[in-house]
């Protein structure tokens, strides 16, 4: 049933964003889920009429530094963890590396250093029960669906490229749609993110525990429109994140879209489960149907409901052929179901 919803939802959403229906007419398309799809349509319908954020330059370069120290400071904290990892290898290579000659030991030194090489492996193999669980596996999404010219920034890159249906993105690299294209994000634990036309969306972090557990994704938008449904998560050390120029969206399993302006103002509209919008100090609750924009430097608003037609742009269309993100935080938007 959910899944016939969603179906008839993905429909709509594409005849909506093409101009071929009008909402009424996409109702009275799927008039059974007629109740269910007019809050989404709606609030997808709002966001598109926010005319697309044009960047300017300086905005541009602020916004890539800011991504490039970010990436840098987590380059050195991944260099001191394998440092120490290196020097607890190093010193089992001593222990065990060759040196040891039986032929030049008595024979009552033999049996207490078996025991001993016995009870050290027994030691590694135990930590390595306790430890291998949790690992930090890095993880990433898949582009399912692609619309015009959508192009990809890799983290080691300087250059953008096309992207196509079925390309991964993963942690340190870039997404941006043009001005008449769009693409689905579809993450490895089952949330998707669209991007609308003039959107760009960096990849801060996307890893899981090896035995299931903090699966954290962190993206951060800064530029353009964005609509996420976010699958529930089940442990309290999971979070799916989206940051702007103003604000930090925490989600833990809802949906929700997110516009950022040129100069980083940032609205939030809820379609369901409910958000917590923090901004200088202040935090606000956003529950479904509600609305709050956060400006530069400012509190979020004060959740409004929504009067006319919002909605999330529509979807992009699959196609394989190709198709054409910075950091900034400061406020914090929580959001759970």
């Amino acid at each position: 049933m959910k899944r016939d919803v969603n179906y008839a939802l993905d429909e709509c959403l594409t005849l909506l964003g093409e101009g071929h229906l009008t909402l009424e007419e996409c109702l009275a398309r799927y008039p059974e889920y007629a109740s269910e799809l007019r809050q989404p349509l709606e609030v997808a319908l709002e966001v598109r009429r926010v005319p697309p954020p044009i960047s300017s330059p300086a905005a541009f370069t602020a916004g890539k530094q800011r991504m490039l120290e970010a990436l840098a400071e987590k380059q050195r904290r991944q260099a001191g963890s394998r440092s120490l990892v290196a020097w607890g290898t190093g010193g089992l290579a001593a222990l065990f590396g060759g040196r040891y000659r039986p032929s030049k030991l008595r024979y009552t030194l033999a049996l207490p250093l078996a025991l001993v090489i016995a009870f050290v492996l027994c030691m590694v193999g135990g930590l390595s029960l306790v430890y291998w669980p949790n690992v930090t596996i890095a993880q990433g999404a898949t582009l399912d669906r692609v619309s015009g010219m959508v192009e990809i920034l890799s983290a080691n890159g300087d250059t953008w490229r096309l992207a196509s249906v079925g390309d991964r993105v993963e942690a340190g690299d870039r997404i941006r749609t043009s001005s008449h294209s769009t693409a689905r994000l579809v993450f490895f634990e089952g949330s998707t993110t669209d991007l609308m036309p003039s959107t760009e969306v960096a990849f801060i972090q996307v890893s899981v525990r090896r035995e299931g557990s903090d699966r954290i994704i962190a993206l951060h938008q800064r530029l353009g429109r964005t609509y996420s449904r976010v699958q529930q998560l089940s442990d309290a050390t999971s979070h799916f994140e989206i940051k702007t120029p103003t604000a930090i969206a925490g989600v833990r399993g809802t949906e929700f879209a997110i516009v950022v302006e040129d100069d980083g103002t940032t609205s939030v509209t809820v379609v369901e489960g409910l958000v917590e919008v923090t901004a200088q100090d202040k935090t606000v609750t956003v529950l479904a149907g509600e609305k709050t924009t956060v400006q530069p430097e400012r509190p979020p608003s004060s959740p409004a409901n929504l009067q006319a037609t919002p909605s999330p742009a529509a979807p992009a269309r699959t196609i394989a052929a190709p198709a054409t993100a910075t950091t900034a935080t400061s406020p914090t938007l929580s959001m759970t179901p």
